[in-house]
């Protein structure tokens, strides 16, 4: 499903509802770089600005997969950290990295891979150069669901409207959706009745 998501001027992020993903081994979404990009603040403090990554249960910096973006002397460069049991990657340098091997333009389409069959692995493949790298992490476990998507969010208010135009991203159909919100009603109800 394509959609374009915008970063206001003097905003971090979007307003949004929780977008809950189907349950399933791997997660990925297509993104064109976009020349806005590059406003970007490149973050003092070393950390990245969220570009898109999964989450487990409603709070995103308990457990969860992230692939960033931080824009350093000009140039855009990727990367990922992930939340581990409430752990942040700041705590656990394990925990993140850069994708060295992977040179992104303006213009290049970029493809987020993150796949949860026997170890996390976070792949990003530039489509245009055809060059890939994968990361590896071994550390994450005890995730809860239903997996959640997270939203672009930069470190810095914008100086400018940032776009991140993707061509491709996770969703779940319609009556998966219906599904899953009568199951979560169902529980809750049951949940309910059993206390009384």
């Amino acid at each position: 499903m394509k959609n374009t998501q915008i970063i206001k001027k003097g905003r971090k992020g979007i307003l949004h509802l929780p977008q809950v993903l189907p349950l399933k081994n791997s997660y990925n979404a297509i993104i064109r770089i976009d020349r806005s990009m590059l406003y970007i603040s490149d973050a003092q403090d070393g950390g990245w600005s969220k570009l898109w990554g999964v989450a487990f249960g409603h709070i995103h910096w308990n457990n969860s997969v992230r692939i960033g973006i931080r824009v350093i002397e000009g140039r855009i460069v990727l990367g990922y950290y992930c939340y581990i049991g409430g752990v942040s990657p700041q705590t656990n340098p394990k925990q993140k990295g850069f994708f060295n091997q992977v040179d992104v333009y303006v213009g290049d389409l970029i493809e987020l891979n993150i796949d949860f069959v026997y170890h996390t692995h976070i792949t990003v493949k530039n489509l245009t150069s055809g060059v890939s790298e994968t990361a590896k992490v071994d550390l994450l476990k005890g995730f809860r669901f239903p997996p959640t998507l997270c939203y672009p969010n930069i470190k810095d208010k914008a100086s400018r409207n940032i776009y991140f135009n993707f061509t491709k991203t996770e969703s779940m159909k319609t009556r998966t959706k219906i599904i899953y919100a009568a199951t979560v009603l169902i529980i809750s109800f049951l949940a309910v009745w059993l206390r009384m």
